[in-house]
């Protein structure tokens, strides 16, 4: 399992209220990260419909996530990242992985290396 999307989800656990939040945090780091020029554009085409659906501002979203309380998105989101790296996508910076903030990272340091 990803502990960046087990994080998020026991943040969301331990505070139910910081849902919004949390989520607007995870939606920034997958959208950079499904942006890069290398990810696959059906699986980025899915993430970005997932987070319409899905996030607790929507209506779907917001019935889902209070009566599970947690955040259905981010359940979405790790499921659809685990297949990301199961594709293992070699990119200029390593491989995509269920971890968008690895990624993120890996990216930076990348373009570090080569400034």
């Amino acid at each position: 399992m990803s502990s960046y999307f087990d994080k998020a989800q026991g943040e969301i656990k331990d505070d139910f209220s910081r849902i919004e939040e949390v989520e607007k945090t995870v939606i920034r780091d997958v959208s950079l990260v499904t942006g890069d020029r290398e990810f696959p554009d059906d699986l980025r085409k899915e993430i970005q419909g997932l987070i319409s659906v899905w996030r607790y501002d929507s209506p779907k979203g917001r019935e889902e996530s209070d009566m599970l309380r947690l955040s259905w998105l981010i359940v979405e989101l790790h499921e659809k990242f685990h297949q990301v790296a199961m594709r293992k996508i070699k990119t200029r910076f390593g491989r995509f992985s269920n971890n968008p903030d690895n990624d993120l990272f890996q990216r930076e340091e990348s373009l570090k290396d080569k400034a």
